[in-house]
């Protein structure tokens, strides 16, 4: 019993003697990982566009057929939406890109900057472009609205297409793994702190039995 309460007043007391090494360490470790977080972390900017698909009224159509006609609108605004991703609007949208602005991009790594998806039962559906480049995000957002809405009238000529107000916002960005350092960088911080503060002590103790050796 009077063991253990040595053990535990050592440990004690070693806590209180390199308490503040400890304190520092872990302090250290978590601006570390602090910094590691804000350097490797980047402003993504998106813009966004609703776009509203529809087909009008035609004289002589009966009110049940204009009613086909606009259920038919409201199924087909996820297929609309899905023409930001295939291959032939991607290119003429990396055309134009070239072409009015000097912008040279893959295919690849333009379609990772679109996203697009039906929004209200209307037949609505919006596009998305994001990038860590502001200008390259409304540049591409608006390059692509112009090809959809061109490609839509060019199979339909009697399609209605209607753009609603662009929205932007930018967000902060965490790459993947990063989100971890604020939480390791303290970790690891007070474990080499505390490997430090073992080994003073260790050091200590054996200076001065030498010392009392010598004399």
């Amino acid at each position: 019993m009077s063991s253990e309460l040595m053990d535990f007043s050592d440990r004690l007391h070693f806590l209180r003697k390199w308490l503040l090494l400890l304190i520092l360490g872990t302090l250290i470790g978590g601006g570390i990982g602090f910094l590691l977080r804000g350097y490797a972390s980047k402003t993504t900017y998106t813009y966004n566009v609703g776009i509203e698909v529809s087909h009008p009224y035609k004289k002589g159509m009966s009110k049940e057929e204009f009613r086909s006609l606009k259920l038919a609108d409201t199924q087909n605004a996820g297929q609309y939406a899905e023409l930001v991703k295939s291959s032939g609007i991607l290119s003429a949208v990396n055309d134009r890109l070239h072409s009015q602005y000097g912008i040279v991009i893959n295919n690849v790594d333009l379609a990772q900057m679109y996203a697009a998806g039906q929004y209200s039962p209307e037949g609505g559906f919006y596009i998305a472009c994001t990038s860590s480049s502001k200008k390259l995000a409304k540049i591409g957002l608006t390059s692509m609205t112009k090809q959809i809405k061109q490609s839509m009238k060019w199979a339909d000529r009697s399609v209605k297409v209607k753009t609603f107000e662009t929205v932007y916002f930018n967000t902060l960005k965490v790459q993947k793994g990063v989100k971890s350092a604020l939480i390791y960088g303290p970790l690891v911080g007070f474990f080499l702190a505390l490997l430090l503060s073992i080994v003073l002590d260790s050091f200590g103790r054996w200076r001065g039995i030498r010392n009392v050796i010598r004399r």
